[in-house]
């Protein structure tokens, strides 16, 4: 099912190995290339294996030496062309990164056969390894409040803030199905689905949920295509669907990214809306709100390395500053985040930083949204006079057009039928008391 393998990882690992089998390459690399990647299975992940098979199999096809037979001066050589070769980059030679991850998984499959030569070979790890997020990336509580106001669907609504609040993965979230989330009571989880391919180890455990819970909850309770289904998947497709045992409904990953495109663009939010830029400003957002390591690293399934918390929390200079004159008691910091929630005024849910209406009864919760509640109030209540007075305006001109027409219907007024006969007199007194 879809969700099983929400970004279809088996699928290119079976691709990559039939790729390797019609590869050109010398025999001897194809058995060797095969032998190991089956030894491998189960100890790595099959998306893992599909890198590993396609990186050996497009070094196989551009040495000039077979793999099994390289020595130190044949790999060196080997990387000196492919450093200069356009056809391996995207528009030019591969970036350091990218070389990088060929000499990897050379060396790691020349270390599990024992070569000489790998004990001398260093890849050329970059200092600075491809960063793409930066401070100014970081989506603010703004943002994402401009984000679920864009949304139309409350699916939509809950993907946002369950993005948001949790960090999840791409992969992750996709692979989630109704039975995986718990929003009972107070303490709202979600767990990973076990059956899942290309989750990058997260531990199937349960996760606190505690932005999206309420968004989640209305979703489900009012929206989701198939809640009672607990094998369907909890970002469900609104297009119709077959019997949950055939087809789960889960969104391909394509049609994810393109919802949160679209919720960008319609809410003018100028900075990525990946789900990895929302994974990166999770981890920030929560190291701000004071969540210890050990938190963050249980909250995103990761167990993070020094190289990997650096390049996950984005901080400026100032704002690491300001934390700590606020935490110091010396300043008031009004651009400090707070693991504390607000309820609901009305409802009493709990809301997150983010949210400008209660996602369960819609109440504003903030200053803004309340004055942009009541200047809505006064202009319906004023549009209501003013159809009102049109109203009125129109009754008075249909009652003169019809004067203009026939004048002598002022003050007229059909007498009730009776069997006795009424003078004039009598009736031009009933008249002038009606018109008193």
């Amino acid at each position: 099912m879809p969700t099983d393998d929400f970004s279809g990882f088996r699928r290119r690992y079976d691709n990559a190995l039939q790729r390797l089998s019609e590869a050109d390459i010398h025999p001897d690399d194809h058995d060797a290339i095969r032998s190991w990647l089956r030894a491998r299975d189960g100890d790595l992940a099959v998306s893992s294996l599909g890198q590993y098979a396609n990186r050996l199999r497009r070094l196989a096809e551009w040495s000039d030496v077979p793999l099994v037979e390289l020595d130190l001066d044949d790999v060196q050589e080997l990387f000196f062309r492919v450093r200069r070769d356009d056809s391996i980059g995207r528009g030019g030679q591969p970036s350091d990164a990218t070389v990088y991850n060929y000499q990897a998984a050379l060396s790691t499959w020349a270390t599990d056969r024992g070569e000489d030569w790998v004990k001398d070979f260093d890849p050329d790890k970059p200092d600075d390894q491809e960063h793409t997020v930066d401070e100014a990336d970081m989506l603010s509580q703004d943002d994402v409040g401009d984000l679920v106001e864009a949304a139309r669907r409350p699916r939509n609504q809950a993907l946002v803030e369950f993005l948001a609040d949790t960090g999840a993965r791409l992969t992750l979230a996709g692979s989630l199905r109704v039975k995986d989330v718990d929003l009972e009571g107070e303490r709202a989880t979600y767990t990973p689905n076990r059956n899942a391919i290309g989750l990058k180890g997260a531990t199937i455990q349960p996760y606190p949920i505690i932005d999206a819970k309420a968004s989640l909850r209305v979703y489900l309770n009012h929206s989701h295509p198939r809640p009672d289904e607990p094998e369907a998947a909890l970002f469900h497709t609104f297009d119709e669907c077959g019997p949950v045992a055939e087809e789960d409904g889960a969104l391909s990953p394509s049609r994810f990214k393109s919802i949160l495109t679209t919720l960008a663009d319609r809410a003018e939010v100028d900075k990525p809306v990946n789900p990895h830029n929302f994974r990166h400003s999770a981890v920030t957002r929560m190291w701000r709100e004071g969540y210890d390591k050990q938190e963050i690293q249980h909250r995103v399934q990761w167990s993070l390395d020094t190289d990997m918390w650096q390049r996950y929390v984005h901080v400026t200079a100032e704002q690491m500053n300001e934390e700590i004159f606020a935490g110091a008691g010396l300043v008031d910091d009004d651009e400090s985040l707070s693991r504390e929630r607000k309820r609901c005024g009305n409802c009493r849910e709990p809301v997150s930083p983010s949210a400008r209406w209660c996602p369960n009864c819609g109440e504003a919760v903030t200053k803004e949204a309340r004055e942009r509640q009541q200047a809505g109030r006064q202009s319906m209540m004023s549009g209501i006079e003013t159809v009102r007075a049109g109203q009125r305006v129109s009754l008075r001109t249909q009652g003169v057009g019809i004067l203009d027409v026939d004048p002598s219907r002022l003050g007229h007024a059909e007498s009730p039928p009776s069997s006795d006969p009424v003078d004039s007199s009598s009736s031009s007194s009933s008249i002038e008391s009606r018109n008193d």
